[in-house]
């Protein structure tokens, strides 16, 4: 608005200067004109905008609405504590922010005992165990009329490691002498040498030759694909992979087919379909999380070797 107040004064400013009424006023009144065409413009681009947001707005809460209705939706879980096997949780929109453990207040600290009475009630009315969380792994929340105790099966915290005192130790450690993260993607700037003695650690562990760290399982799958297959090649992917190991395939221009679960003798038919493929990968999970059956993995490769194809193995 600003500009445009400016540039119009400027334009009846620049007539007046000239010296001609009629010049002027014509100047004046040609670049009004398009001015006011101009906004129009953008009036109309702005509606148009308004209109495609209007329109995903209600496509979007038609969808959330069906999901509510098919008891599908998911409200988003706020862990209040450390990772580990009993966790405090809460489904409240907003979260009282808690300080350091250094600067814990009283209402923190009624908070721990209220959490380890909580988790002895969970300990007490259940048929697992869990082990009382160390002074290091105990959670720190504000307790609430919403918080619950609960019992963590849904993380891949499995030997329950994830704040062990040498962990947090070797944190803290690395926050000292690498900082905080690259704040850029390793293709770019590089990667940082701890990330390599890992490599070479997990590599020799599995008797490998090399090894590449990503973040995730899901990132891992999302790029392999797509780095090693072309339209040259063929995928035969289990029909019940996970589906990080489905979007990874779709990245790949690579002809995909799909073998029954764990049906070898389907598998080996989807083999000789894709004989003139240059590269052959099968594509597995090995434990299925659904279900939790293991692929039969000595069989996958004894048919790999007979059809000269590789073997895809996601452990995660």
């Amino acid at each position: 608005r600003n500009a445009s107040s400016s540039s119009f004064s400027d334009t009846r400013g620049e007539g007046a200067g000239e010296g001609g009424a009629v010049g002027g006023g014509r100047g004046g009144a040609a670049r009004k004109h398009g001015s006011e065409e101009e906004s129009s413009t953008k009036a109309g681009e702005g509606d148009r905008s308004r209109s495609e947001s209007d329109t995903l707005a209600r496509v979007l809460r038609a969808q959330l609405d069906a999901m509510h209705r098919a008891g599908t939706y998911k409200h988003e879980r706020v862990i209040l504590s450390a990772q580990g096997a009993t966790i405090f949780v809460t489904e409240e929109a907003s979260i009282e922010e808690v300080g350091c453990p250094q600067g814990q207040n009283t209402a923190v600290e009624t908070a721990n005992v209220a959490m380890e009475d909580g988790a002895e009630e969970v300990r007490g009315s259940s048929p697992f165990s869990p082990p009382p969380p160390t002074e290091m792994q105990r959670p720190r929340p504000i307790i609430t009329s919403t918080t619950k105790a609960v019992l963590n099966f849904c993380s891949n915290n499995y030997l329950g490691m994830s704040n062990h005192p040498a962990l947090v130790d070797a944190a803290k450690c690395a926050l000292d002498t690498h900082g905080h993260g690259l704040a850029s993607v390793r293709f770019i700037c590089g990667t940082q040498d701890i990330h390599q003695r890992l490599e070479r650690k997990i590599a020799a562990f599995h008797g490998k030759a090399d090894a590449i760290l990503y973040p995730s399982c899901f990132d891992a799958n999302a790029g392999l694909f797509e780095a090693i297959l072309t339209e040259e090649d063929a995928v035969i992917s289990d029909a019940l992979n996970h589906a990080s190991i489905i979007d990874g395939i779709r990245l790949c221009k690579a002809k995909r087919l799909r073998y029954h679960h764990a049906d070898m003798e389907h598998l080996e038919q989807r083999l000789v379909e894709a004989k003139d493929a240059r590269v052959r990968l099968i594509a597995t999970d090995g434990v299925f999380s659904m279900d939790g059956d293991v692929a039969p993995l000595r069989d996958i490769v004894r048919l790999a070797r007979r059809h000269d194809a590789l073997v895809f193995v996601d452990e995660c």
